[in-house]
């Protein structure tokens, strides 16, 4: 456009000025036309609604989002009132007043000089929030109207409320996680330290910001986190795990495990990210748990797993060519049952613990002394192989038991039997070592308490041969396998049998008829004993009812009771059932104790005689003269006969050895009303001295050795034709 506004300046009345007047109003027009143009055009483009107002509140302009956005009829704008139009927009907010209070507010502060642009954001009734700007149009200081614009920035205020919300709970995750966040630069400087290192390791985020993490870092393992940060300081990104001790605020070191990461590239991070958290109560856990599986708790020696762990290495180790040797003590408490029966089980922990803590001080520091059962201990010596090394040490632990242990304000004593196994290039697993030592306690064992034996070959033989005889054996019960035998007890008045001893045989399917001798010690090891004794009464009382004579008074059936049934506490209830079953008169069954089983718990077992007396049995007691019985108890013990053990007998003579010994038990026994039985007459002059003695009747090879059910049912026919 040519010329410059003077040059078509308007009269005040509007009308031309000289001839140039159509030529000014023309471009005029076009310029008008143009920025109608424009306008329209960035009020279709905007995203914004758009209100424009005039001075006189007349509606000037609005695009087509002002429209969408409230939902305005046309013959709303038709109007071209904005009153109406803002009416309109205010019934559908929340608060219509308070925007009408705002919009009255800017007609009557306008001449104040309001701050503009005036906002605010509304929300509408759906609740969608529209953010609400005006400002006044001006032109040479003249306000000629207002502009309005309404933006929709719903989605906008749901994405700020939820970085919002995430900044949030990202704080809160970082402030109170159990782990806590650290970067670290290149060199192991820390820069970034998250607030809960304060609840975790005692220190404010600022102590530790700027110092080097190897500072704080135990010195035995800097070694190893400095690789791991060597590791990772390439560029790659990777990460790696890392358990370190950490120095704790306190002075004390703790146990990190952390995840450190390489952002050392990461523009936002810039650094080694290191995720810590403190493990070390899991870690004193793990260890308790570990100790707990491979030590005794009582004693907390080593257990049975780690003694054989440990032996396992050496039996391996014993493969090689010219291996150090190594040794097996295998220990077991003697008489420990009686101290728990007795001082009750608190005190037979005591004396385990005692006893653990003595075996210590007898080995080295590098030996293994472990609890591998109740009352049982293993010791590994390792580099001692010979039979005198191992007897040497063995002595020291018997010398250490000869003090007693002071337990619950008494002195107790203990023994301990020990087994020894020489390990050697021959064995191949722990589990064989530590079972020789084992045969080889037993063996001392039976010899007697306080003892050490040796293993050799020959005893691995005599266990097999022992299990063998413990499975017949319990086959045998099951089998019913054994007979009776009866060896004759004669009267010495007239010669003939009065009674006879049941006498227990196995009918081995292998090894043919087998005495007590062969098998009763392992009956009564493994518990068979009460069964077959109660098979042997049940049988012996059969006999007993068929070879009894009221008339004669004879033959009775004698039955040796062991001391295990004596022990029963239903034994007398069981006898009575004996007596039911098999219909034997009380009086035709004898029941044999042995002088030591009687007294041993003298005042119990008298109280349990007087019972089975009541029953009508008769008492006999065996082996009399080998034992020292309490006169009292004696007369107690209501028998009806004593049985002078066979030892006695041997030994009368023509020179009179043992004679007074047995004069004297005839003499007690005639006080008593008792009757003498004399076992183990063998020669016609042990018969004549027992005869003169006094002795009732008598047992022995000189009459007849035992013999079977038949053989013995002859002698008793002839008894009742006879008599």
């Amino acid at each position: 456009m040519d010329g410059t506004p003077s040059d078509h300046a308007a009269t005040a009345d509007g009308s031309s000025a000289g001839s140039g007047s159509a030529e000014v109003a023309e471009p005029l027009a076009e310029r008008f036309a143009l920025y109608a143009s424009l306008l329209d055009a960035v009020l279709a483009s905007t995203s914004d609604g758009v209100l424009i107002v005039d001075e006189q509140d007349r509606v000037v302009s609005y695009n087509r989002r002002f429209v969408e956005l409230w939902a305005i009829p046309d013959a709303v704008l038709a109007e071209r009132c904005a009153d109406q139009a803002l009416a309109f927009v205010a019934d559908q907010l929340d608060d219509p007043e308070g925007f009408v209070e705002r919009v009255r507010a800017l007609y009557t502060d306008q001449d104040g000089d309001p701050d503009w642009p005036e906002s605010d954001t509304l929300r509408r009734r759906d609740g969608r929030l529209i953010e609400r700007r005006c400002w006044p149009q001006e032109v040479h200081g003249r306000a000629l109207g207002l502009v309005w614009t309404f933006r929709d920035v719903t989605e906008q205020a749901r994405t700020a409320a939820a970085l919002v919300a995430s900044e949030r709970r990202y704080r809160s995750l970082i402030e109170n996680a159990l782990d806590f966040i650290t970067i670290l630069a290149a060199d192991g400087t820390i820069t970034f330290q998250s607030p809960s290192v304060e609840r975790v390791l005692g220190y404010a985020p600022e102590e530790l910001v700027g110092r080097s993490v190897f500072e704080l870092i135990h010195p035995d393992e800097v070694g190893r986190a400095r690789q791991v940060f060597v590791r990772l300081d390439d560029g790659s990104g990777a990460s790696a795990p890392v358990e370190v001790r950490f120095l704790h605020h306190d002075g004390s070191w703790r146990i990190l495990e952390a995840v450190v990461k390489d952002l050392l590239g990461d523009p936002v991070i810039g650094g080694l990210l290191v995720n810590a958290k403190d493990v070390t109560e899991r870690r004193r856990a793990e260890e308790r748990l570990l100790h707990d599986a491979f030590h005794d708790r009582l004693t907390e020696l080593p257990n049975r797993a780690l003694f054989m762990d440990r032996l396992a290495q050496l039996v391996k180790r014993g493969r090689r060519p010219e291996p150090p040797g190594y040794t097996v003590l295998f220990l077991d408490v003697d008489r420990f049952k009686a101290v728990n029966d007795s001082l009750g089980h608190s005190a037979g922990d005591q004396l385990l613990m005692g006893l653990g803590a003595r075996l210590e001080r007898c080995v080295r520091p590098g030996d293994t002394v472990a609890r591998v059962g109740g009352d049982e201990f293993a010791l590994l010596i390792d580099g001692m192989a010979t039979p005198s090394a191992a007897e040497r040490l063995a002595d020291r632990i018997h010398a250490a038991m000869e003090r007693p242990f002071p337990i619950a304000g008494r002195e107790v004593h203990a023994s301990v039997s020990i087994g020894v196994a020489l390990g050697k290039q021959h064995y191949d697993k722990a589990e064989d070592v530590l079972r020789d030592a084992d045969i080889a306690m037993y063996r001392s064992k039976k010899l007697a308490r306080a003892q050490t034996t040796v293993f050799d070959s020959t005893m691995r033989e005599q266990a097999i041969a022992d299990l063998e005889l413990e499975t017949s054996l319990r086959l045998a019960v099951e089998r019913q396998e054994f007979v009776l035998h009866f060896q004759p007890i004669i009267s010495l008045r007239d010669g003939w049998p009065v009674g006879f001893e049941a006498l227990l045989r196995w009918r081995h399917p292998v090894r043919g008829l087998l005495a007590p001798d062969a098998f009763l010690v392992m009956a009564e090891d493994t518990g068979l004993l009460v069964p077959i004794g109660w098979w042997t009464l049940e049988e012996a009382a059969r006999r007993a009812r068929e070879w009894w004579r009221p008339e004669l008074g004879r033959p009775y059936v004698a039955v040796n009771l062991s001391a295990t049934q004596l022990a029963q506490p239903d034994l007398v209830r069981q006898v009575r059932g004996v007596l039911a079953r098999s219909g034997a008169p009380p009086e035709s069954l004898r029941l044999e104790l042995t002088e030591s089983v009687v007294m041993d718990q003298a005042e119990e077992t008298a109280r349990t005689l007087e019972r089975l007396r009541t029953l009508g049995v008769s008492l006999l007691i065996d082996d009399f003269g080998t034992g020292y019985s309490s006169l009292g108890y004696l007369h107690r013990f209501a028998a009806q006969a004593l049985k002078i053990d066979d030892a006695f007998t041997a030994r009368v003579g023509p020179n009179g050895e043992d004679s007074e010994i047995v004069r004297t038990i005839v003499a007690l026994a005639d006080e008593l009303e008792m009757e003498v039985v004399a076992e183990g007459v063998e020669t016609a002059d042990q018969l004549r001295i027992m005869r003169i003695l006094g002795c009732t009747s008598a047992q022995g090879y000189h009459f007849s050795r035992a013999v079977d059910e038949a053989e013995a049912g002859t002698l008793v026919e002839r008894v009742w034709e006879i008599h």
